[in-house]
């Protein structure tokens, strides 16, 4: 739990209470005091002042001290010409004291919170990496197909124009998450992970050995074994620029004019009617084939990476998340301790002995005195006060 969540509710579930309790009281006696005459309280005043020894047991020279620590100091306040001072280097002393807890509690803190958080972040960066991974497996996927629609121009699934803004939508989404993951950025990318560097920088297969062997049957559309070993995110960046080439050479803005449109949807009413002439243009087509064959090559690829991720970001979790965690808790249950004995133990007892204090001079006043004021007497008797 959050130590500054733990100091919240030790405030309302122990010091405010306490303190409530501790004003009403000392309301409630003051209001019971000034009932009682000034001849009556002069008189009270007189009897304190012919027993010092029974004044230092009922009313103390100040809250802070009890009969034990007066005594320790007596001799000193007999011999000290100002005889606060004592007092006053007593007081700074505990005001030293408790700044001292206080900067060993945040020091704590500190040291605990501030590792804990930092592998915190790192964990959620790392998530965040495996999310733009999964993105890009996307993108891939969604320029295969729209590419695919955009020469089909089937009227029946989409608009005129539909399809190539698809398409363009994801090429530009895949450039932006690939500079995202492939570039240095504000966030995490995949060049901080030593263990993907067959993946980024050496020309190496990303899959099965065998199926980068079989690209070399592509070789008439610039396709090979050595090409398809090249880094990942420059293979990517070479099927960005392929797919927009789709673009380019579909001639969208004629596809827009009206008498184009009325010729695409009398001819492509039916795109069964047209399946053969549309597989022939598809197999004709170089750069369809490039993306059918490198599709299923590359995010494969992205797989593997995600894998070796997420097997680094198991094993943070479990060498260096957890450990940290149970120190975290440790350290948090301390505090508590520590804030509980040292400083509300404190607090309370010093409002104990306030109200001890207050109900020693209380009592002490003799029974015609509080026989003098119905409402004194009422306050003695029951604890209440009435206005």
């Amino acid at each position: 739990m959050d130590i500054s969540l733990n100091l919240e509710l030790s405030n309302y579930s122990t010091i405010k209470p306490v303190n409530k309790i501790v004003r009403k009281i000392f309301n409630n006696s003051l209001k019971s005091f000034k009932s009682i005459p000034i001849g009556s309280i002069e008189e009270i005043i007189n009897t304190f002042k012919k027993d010092e020894e029974l004044l230092s047991k009922t009313y103390d020279i100040s809250p802070d001290y009890n009969l034990s620590e007066i005594k320790k100091i007596k001799n000193d306040i007999e011999n000290s010409t100002e005889k606060n001072s004592i007092i006053i280097e007593r007081k700074s002393y505990q005001r030293v004291q408790l700044l001292c807890y206080v900067i060993t509690f945040i020091f704590i803190i500190i040291l605990v919170e501030i590792p804990f958080s930092v592998k915190v972040v790192n964990i959620e960066n790392s998530i965040n990496l495996l999310f733009n991974m999964s993105s890009v497996k996307s993108y891939i996927y969604n320029i295969c197909i729209y590419s695919y629609e955009t020469l089909i121009q089937d009227r029946s699934a989409y608009f005129p124009g539909e399809s190539e803004i698809y398409l363009s939508t994801n090429i530009e989404n895949l450039i932006m998450r690939s500079n995202q993951i492939f570039k240095n950025s504000e966030t995490i990318s995949l060049i901080e992970f030593d263990s993907l560097s067959d993946y980024l920088f050496r020309f190496t297969c990303k899959t099965d050995e065998n199926k980068c062997q079989n690209f070399n049957n592509y070789k008439d559309i610039f396709l090979n074994e050595n090409y398809i070993k090249a880094p990942i995110n420059t293979l990517i960046y070479e099927y960005v620029a392929r797919s927009s080439a789709i673009l380019y050479e579909n001639k969208i803005k004629e596809n827009k004019e009206e008498e184009k449109i009325n010729e695409i949807y009398k001819e492509h009413d039916v795109v069964q009617k047209n399946a053969k002439a549309i597989l022939k243009e598809f197999q004709s087509n170089e750069v369809i084939e490039y993306l059918s064959i490198t599709t299923e090559y590359l995010t494969d690829a992205l797989e593997s990476i995600e894998n070796i991720l997420q097997k680094d970001l198991s094993n943070n979790i479990k060498n260096v998340y957890y450990p940290l965690l149970i120190i975290l808790f440790t350290s948090g249950m301390i505090i508590n301790i520590i804030i509980f004995r040292i400083l509300i133990k404190k607090f309370i007892k010093a409002k104990i002995k306030e109200i001890d204090e207050l109900i020693y001079i209380i009592f002490f006043a003799p029974d015609n005195i509080i026989n003098i004021s119905p409402k004194f007497k009422k306050f003695i008797e029951t604890g209440e006060y009435d206005l």
